[in-house]
């Protein structure tokens, strides 16, 4: 067993003596899973945006919120359609990595890119506390 997975065994099993199992076995409800998959569709259009143009912030920007508009009115998305506010969240999410030198190029970057956005949108939805639609 590496040191980080001890790490985290040993974390997670001080935490079950501290937090009570209720705490964290909440279910999930309809509206926690829509806000995941809105967040989700948002993450992806903004780590195919960032794949496609990783240089230029401004390209960025536009091509993801281009193609969420036209997605958008196509209705592509159906009942899972982002906001713009979750499509922004995104956004940042993945300029905050791209600036501290992370990459969405590659399957291992990709799959980075795309859960830390989609994380972060979920979770800042659920600070600001803005229900699914």
């Amino acid at each position: 067993m590496t040191k980080s997975a001890s790490f985290t065994l040993a974390a997670l099993a001080s935490l079950s003596v501290v937090v009570p199992a209720q705490v964290w076995a909440k279910p999930m409800s309809n509206s926690d899973f829509a806000i995941i998959n809105q967040c989700s569709n948002a993450a992806r259009l903004v780590v195919m945006s960032a794949e496609r143009n990783p240089s230029s912030h401004d390209e960025r920007s536009s091509f993801s919120n281009g193609l969420f508009e036209e997605l958008k009115k196509q209705g592509k998305f159906g009942k899972d359609a982002p906001t713009e506010i979750d499509v922004l969240i995104a956004q940042s999410a993945v300029e905050s990595l791209i600036s501290q030198g992370g990459s969405p190029v590659g399957a291992q970057g990709h799959d980075w890119f795309l859960s830390q956005a989609s994380a972060t949108c979920a979770l800042q939805r659920r600070f600001l506390n803005i229900e699914s639609k």
